[in-house]
């Protein structure tokens, strides 16, 4: 394909909006994993108490409840955590980038995403990215399972925003598959 290269203004309420759907769509995943420690958790609990016996002073199927449910607190915990820095942290480089009138440019080739602005430079191959979807009126490109392994272009339907939308979109499907849910 040929290569399209393309400027996008920084806009500080769509910057703010794409971090909170990336957020929210990976606090997805750590749900699913945190339930999963918790019915372990409760199976090994109902295990554990069937299979008592009067006077045993240690049950191990109830210890590794015990430790199931701690490690499910503790996801939980981090994630809180994690989730409260990433928005100070957010907040924060939106202020800086809308002070410098940031513009951000990606060039799409057969072989990669470029991507720079007045701070960064990086290429990105496409054999790296899992998957694509679209996800609350965003593409999402994915690299891995983490905030910063994920590229975000808001879905806009008019306009010369839209054209070029639709020229990413379309270079996103010839080189990813997408991923439903």
């Amino acid at each position: 394909m040929e290569t399209l290269r393309i400027e996008i203004p920084f806009k500080k309420q769509e910057f703010l909006e794409s971090q909170k759907i990336k957020w929210n769509y990976l606090w997805k995943n750590y749900i699913l994993k945190i339930m999963v420690w918790l019915i372990a958790a409760i199976l090994l609990l109902i295990v554990g108490l069937l299979v008592r016996k009067d006077g045993e002073p240690y049950n191990v199927f109830m210890f590794i409840s015990a430790l199931f449910l701690l490690n499910a607190i503790l996801l939980w915990q981090s994630n809180f955590f994690s989730h409260r820095n990433q928005v100070k942290q957010t907040k924060k480089f939106a202020e800086k980038y809308e002070s410098i009138g940031m513009i951000n440019v990606y060039e799409f080739t057969d072989d990669s995403i470029k991507y720079w602005d007045y701070e960064k430079h990086f290429k990105l191959n496409w054999d790296i990215f899992q998957y694509y979807t679209i996800y609350k009126g965003y593409l999402i490109l994915f690299a891995g399972e983490m905030l910063v392994d994920i590229l975000t272009f808001k879905l806009v339907e008019t306009g010369d925003e839209a054209i070029q939308y639709n020229k990413i979109l379309d270079f996103v499907k010839n080189k990813l598959r997408p991923k439903h849910f």
